[in-house]
């Protein structure tokens, strides 16, 4: 009876779980069916359904006339959807077989999304695919589980290089890139601007991606489209510069390197050319050269081509219209100005020039030896005459030098809406000091270094704080101890000297500014002492027309400068074509009145750099015009022709 009841027990037990067993199961059977049964039909539709993006086309970039600099074209990109492979190992080495890719290539594509999280998405196999390509890729497809040949719109450069770095280029996002903007919508197979212009106004330019639902089978084959999400493309921008002034520009400069070396000037590479509106700073040109196709960015580059552009002797990927020079003679306005106000001269003013000027034991030669005699700052101005401006140097110093430079905007950077822009350098005595210091810093960095491992080698076998801290301030001592031991050395080398005066008062030694700064320099002599933001966007407009921003001119500074003294700069700058002028041989029978100066710099171990500036009509002022010739030699010979065939095709005159 006993065992009869366990037996009866156990027996209850064992229905009462299979009764609880059963109620949980037709508990989550109910929740299957009533609660998540959108979530099921969700994962199965998933299984059969692909959501591809349709890329949205950039915004167009036209010139100040309409004319499209930059656009979009339809191109095919062949894309792998990684997810639907089957064999994975076997249909890479086929894609890599027909396609012509390696299988590296292929599987470090895909490793990128796999980092990004973004396997789900099409990954690009080839971009701007050809014809046969194509074609090739669809006879095949029902042996291709998940590749697709997807239309895409590519980014059209109609000029090729014309004013390439200024709009720079766009190329599939990094993954830093990516990273940086994980929440602005984003993603692996998203296009971002590089450089220039597609860079500065990417918010813009960029759009808003749509999307295509297609259905596939069971091998990932696709079926036919369920639905389209059209994209909306971006915003497009209308610039300052002109088409036509750009070209020229370019073209004289090419013309300028290429007559330059075939003078044996061999290091001649290149040059820059910036025109701007003397009254509100738009940049009407902005030529560099040698130059580049931003298309070529699309594509992708082989290791040689990238190589090329970013690192060749020629330079093409650098704007050299936002590159630091040395200003040569186009630097004497500046310090007429300083003498002028500072009264140290009046325009009146006769220095003698025999040739020469003599500062100690050492002789500066003038660049016209038997010297210009008696003159006054026009006509210094009119004949570049170095002696003058080395005597004015002297008799002013270099802070009156400084403060105007820095009124004129140069060695600071201009507030351009473009990256990558260089602020130059405006020579000061602690400018001097720190670029020494830091060379002999950088020439005794194993002293240095000798002395700090030292004691960090102590600092790592000591257990204490105190001790640790102790150390440290030992440390810091002893390596500032030897840096003033070697800089005492060089006292002579880090102060400044009169001599520094000298060269700075002809544009040489430590002063470095961009044309960009040169041009709104001359701009602001032009106007009468207004120093304007140099701008490169007029408006931007949404694809459908409308206005959502424009650009209007903005003021950085007036400047407090006389009537007097801008006068008489102006008459020495129209002197410089007419006459005995250095300009006057470029613009012989020039029908438009131009104020400029020549410029020669010189470059250790190279030919000088030839420069020009100049602004027209000298009488009433429009637009002002930097060139230089990277070793070009002469600024009359070399930058001014090019000056001049810039001004003829504004002007509209030979």
């Amino acid at each position: 009876m006993i065992e009869n009841s366990i037996w009866k027990k156990r027996l209850d037990v064992f229905w009462y779980i299979i009764v609880v067993a059963f109620a949980i199961l037709c508990f989550h059977l109910v929740e299957l069916m009533l609660l998540q049964s959108g979530r099921y039909r969700t994962l199965a539709r998933q299984n059969y359904m692909r959501m591809i993006p349709i890329l949205a086309p950039r915004g167009c970039i036209y010139d100040r006339n309409g004319l499209e600099l930059v656009g979009n074209k339809a191109a095919f990109n062949i894309d792998l959807f990684y997810t639907d492979m089957q064999n994975k190992d076997k249909e890479i080495a086929y894609i890599s077989s027909l396609l012509g890719i390696s299988t590296v290539q292929i599987q470090d594509a895909i490793q990128k999304y796999k980092d990004a999280g973004q396997l789900y998405l099409p990954i690009p196999l080839v971009q701007d695919a050809d014809q046969a390509t194509v074609t090739k890729v669809e006879e095949n497809k029902m042996s291709l589980p998940g590749v697709y040949v997807d239309a895409v719109p590519q980014r059209n450069y109609p000029y090729g290089g014309l004013l390439a770095q200024t709009l720079g280029y766009v190329q599939q996002i990094t993954p830093r890139e990516l990273a940086a903007h994980k929440d602005d919508g984003y993603q692996m197979n998203s296009f971002y601007g590089q450089t220039g212009l597609e860079n500065e106004y990417e918010s813009y330019l960029r759009g808003q991606d749509g999307a295509r639902e297609i259905a596939v089978d069971s091998l990932g084959r696709p079926i036919h489209d369920q639905g389209v999400k059209p994209p909306v493309p971006g915003d497009n921008l209308q610039l300052t510069i002109s088409k036509k002034l750009q070209q020229t520009a370019e073209q004289s400069l090419i013309n300028a390197v290429q007559q330059a070396r075939a003078g044996g000037r061999t290091d001649s590479m290149g040059g820059a050319a910036v025109v701007e509106d003397v009254h509100t700073g738009q940049v009407l040109a902005m030529a560099s050269v040698p130059t580049f196709n931003p298309g070529d960015f699309v594509k992708g580059l082989s290791s040689r081509e990238a190589q090329q552009i970013f690192n060749g002797p020629a330079h093409p990927f650098l704007n050299r219209a936002l590159a630091a020079f040395a200003p040569g003679s186009t630097f004497k306005m500046v310090v007429a100005t300083a003498a002028l106000e500072a009264k140290v001269i009046t325009p009146g003013t006769l220095l003698f020039d025999p040739g020469y000027y003599q500062l100690g034991n050492h002789i500066f030669h003038n660049w016209y030896a038997p010297g210009f005699g008696w003159l006054n700052v026009e006509k210094a101005i009119q004949v570049s005459c170095d002696t003058f401006f080395w005597k004015v140097g002297a008799m002013l110093g270099w802070q009156p030098i400084a403060h105007w430079a820095a009124e004129y905007g140069l060695g600071e950077k201009t507030g351009i809406d473009l990256p990558g822009e260089m602020a130059g350098t405006l020579p000061t005595p602690q400018y001097k000091k720190n670029m020494v210091e830091g060379f002999l810093d950088a020439v005794n960095n194993n002293r240095i270094k000798a002395v700090e491992e030292k004691y960090n080698q102590l600092i790592n076998k000591t257990a204490g704080k105190a001790q640790k801290a102790e150390l440290a301030r030992e440390r810091d001592s002893a390596v500032g101890k030897l840096k003033e031991q070697i800089y005492a050395r060089h006292g002579w080398d880090i102060n400044w000297h009169r001599y520094d005066t000298i060269n700075m008062s002809i544009g040489q030694g430590y002063n470095m500014y961009t044309p960009l700064q040169l041009a709104g320099y001359v701009s602001t002599i032009a106007n009468g002492g207004t120093l304007y933001r140099p701008y490169l966007v007029q408006k931007i407009t949404s694809p459908d027309g409308q206005t959502v921003k424009t650009f209007q001119p903005r003021v950085i500074r007036r400047l407090p400068v006389s009537t007097q003294t801008m006068d008489t700069i102006r008459k020495g700058m129209s002197l410089v074509t007419r006459g005995n002028g250095t300009g006057a041989a470029a613009f012989a029978g020039f029908s438009v009145p131009v104020a400029g100066k020549t410029g020669t710099a010189q470059v250790a171990g190279h030919n000088n750099n030839a420069l020009f500036v100049c602004y027209a009509p000298a009488n009433h002022p429009q637009v002002a015009v930097s060139v230089i010739v990277e070793h070009g030699w002469e600024g009359a010979v070399a930058a001014a022709p090019v000056a001049r065939d810039i001004l003829a095709a504004y002007f509209k005159v030979k």
